[in-house]
């Protein structure tokens, strides 16, 4: 069985090396490898669980359909990324 085309549900543990991580905001690996894609989209939907669970607004999505920073990123590069702000 190729890993490669497993569903992104029946992983259990990412190591982000080959994809990057999603804070460095790699938006071009994203958009090549649709696994890192489905990686990267998931460990934002992690954080956006995260940050409703604390009563926080996350970003709102950018309108591009494979935004899979969930509107974290801002374009590629960590300079780009949406920092957790706590007070």
């Amino acid at each position: 069985e190729d890993c490669r085309e497993t569903d992104v549900k029946d992983i259990k543990s990412v190591h982000f090396t080959l994809c990057q991580k999603p804070w460095i905001c790699p938006l071009g690996i994203s958009r090549k490898n649709a696994l890192c894609g489905d990686f990267h989209r998931k460990w934002f939907e992690v954080r956006q669980d995260w940050e409703k669970s604390l009563g926080m607004d996350p970003p709102k999505e950018n309108a591009n359909a494979d935004d899979f920073s969930l509107g974290y990123c801002h374009g590629s590069g960590e300079r780009n990324y949406q920092q957790i702000i706590v007070d």
